[in-house]
């Protein structure tokens, strides 16, 4: 799964918003405004947490 994929998986689920408090290098995911994953990279490895 590439980056785009998990995106489009993430974003499919109901109420799920993206943002980027944290800069444009880290994609925030959000239901209801809370915090359910971050997307980001770290020495070119791609981090995610859940």
């Amino acid at each position: 799964m590439n980056i785009e994929e998990l995106k489009s998986y993430l974003l499919a689920k109901p109420f799920t918003t993206l943002g980027f408090p944290f800069g444009d290098d880290v994609y925030v995911f959000k239901v209801k405004n809370k915090m359910f994953a971050l997307i980001g990279r770290h020495n070119d490895l791609l981090m995610i947490n859940l």
